[in-house]
């Protein structure tokens, strides 16, 4: 297994240094985004589960479960660079689930509720992954089963996260535990998670996204879609899928309001989740304008997107960046924003 890393191609100097001048790149963590929510606004609901009995989670009890739960991931030897399969449905499990790791710099690697063994294999394997994160059972699948043959199959596959019931597996409510410091907190130019590209050609390759470029991502989005302090926001897709993910977005903003999470997309008799709360006709997470700054404008400078973002960088670029990585994520051309490992 190689060493866990939160390195990847990076951009290219120059173009850095121009999103951070602009303020495009913020420099902030996802991590450290809900924490700063969280102080502001620890009574505010962040997430409705309805699925789970209209469970509710504020921004402050989101922030402290993911605490607990990063410290349970280190202390079961998951740290910064390791990458964690996470294959869970709309629940308010997957944005604990996903803070603590951000919190601590291991990669999410964002597998959708529909993908079977193939795929799970496949990004366990590839990734080299130290655990997996599943449902005990939704929609009638059982994903315990799943975890039993990708375990057998992948050796180095470390852990098996189940929420609900484990079977021969751990059961994710009994990990957490006392947070404690991190020892090595991500910095908001590193790897925050990896992407699947849509698998048309194949099973899905893998597009890293660092804190800096997808926080930018969810910004812009959030202008765009004119989310503002007054929305809530329907995830009715599988929230780990890049278009709920991003457009708007998953993260606590300025003066948060709730995210409403459906396994499946809704048929209500009106237009809103409830008598209270004004919808957004859009299928993802909650997210509010007030937080956002004035949409950037990059410009482009060379024909080859070889990045998943918002900057354009040379093919030349990519290539110095990927020599001498060793086992890293890297654009395979210079016209396409799904990356594969270079070795």
């Amino acid at each position: 297994m190689t060493e866990p890393t939160v390195d990847a191609p990076g951009y290219p100097a120059e173009f850095a240094e121009r999103y951070r001048a602009a303020g495009w790149w913020r420099g902030e963590t996802f991590g450290g985004m809900l924490r700063e929510r969280a102080e502001r606004h620890p009574d505010r609901v962040a997430v409705v589960d309805p699925a789970a009995g209209g469970r509710r989670r504020t921004y402050g009890e989101l922030d402290a479960r993911a605490d607990r739960l990063a410290a349970g991931f280190l202390a079961r030897g998951i740290g910064k660079g390791d990458r964690v399969v996470v294959q869970l449905p709309n629940i308010a499990e997957f944005f604990e689930v996903i803070f603590a790791l951000f919190r601590i710099g291991a990669l999410p690697v964002f597998a959708l509720p529909a993908h079977r063994e193939t795929e799970i294999r496949h990004f366990c394997a590839f990734t080299e992954a130290a655990a997996y994160v599943v449902a005990d059972v939704a929609e009638g699948y059982d994903y315990r089963v799943l975890a039993d043959k990708v375990r057998a199959e992948v050796p180095g596959l470390k852990h098996v996260f189940v929420v609900g019931e484990p079977g021969e597996h751990t059961a994710l409510a009994g990990i957490a535990t006392e947070p404690v410091a991190i020892p090595d907190p991500p910095l908001p130019h590193e790897l925050a998670f990896l992407q699947l590209s849509g698998g048309s050609t194949g099973v899905p390759k893998l597009i890293p996204r660092t804190h800096d470029d997808y926080i930018y991502s969810l910004w812009g989005s959030n202008e765009i879609c004119g989310v503002d302090e007054n929305s809530v926001y329907l995830c009715a897709l599988p929230a780990a899928h890049n278009f709920p993910l991003s457009s708007p977005a998953p993260s606590a903003p300025s003066t948060p309001a709730p995210a409403w999470c459906s396994p499946r997309a809704p048929a209500p008799t009106s237009p809103s989740p409830s008598s209270s709360a004004r919808a957004s006709p859009s299928p993802a997470w909650c997210r509010r304008s007030p937080w956002c700054g004035p949409r950037p404008r990059p410009q482009a400078t060379t024909t080859c997107r070889a990045w998943t973002s918002c900057s354009w960088a040379a093919p030349s670029s990519a290539r110095r960046r990927r020599a001498g990585c060793g086992p890293r994520w890297a654009a395979p051309c210079s016209r396409s924003s799904a990356w594969r490992r270079a070795w």
